[in-house]
C-alpha cells in the first residue's frame, strides 16, 4: 500500500490493553466513531453525542473533521 499510513495504536485500558488500526494524518489521527467508542469503553451513541455537541457549540467545523465519503 504506497503512500499508505497505517499504524498501530496500543493503549492500556482498565480490562487489559487492546489495539486499533488507524490511519495518521501527520500528527492526527483518524478513528471511526466505532474506533472511538471502543477506545474510550463507550455506547457508540455516547460518542455521537458528544460529537454533535463539539459541533452544535462551534468548537470544531463538521467539514473540517468528518470523512467525505468516497
Amino acid at each position: 500500500m504506497t503512500g499508505d499510513k497505517r499504524q498501530l495504536m496500543i493503549v492500556a485500558t482498565e480490562n487489559g490493553t487492546m489495539s486499533l488500526d488507524t490511519h495518521f494524518d501527520e500528527e492526527t489521527a483518524r478513528l471511526s466513531m466505532d474506533q472511538m467508542a471502543q477506545l474510550y469503553e463507550r455506547d457508540k451513541s455516547t460518542i455521537s453525542r458528544h460529537i454533535n455537541t463539539v459541533f452544535d457549540e462551534g468548537r470544531l467545523s463538521r467539514d473540517s473533521v468528518v470523512a467525505k465519503p468516497a
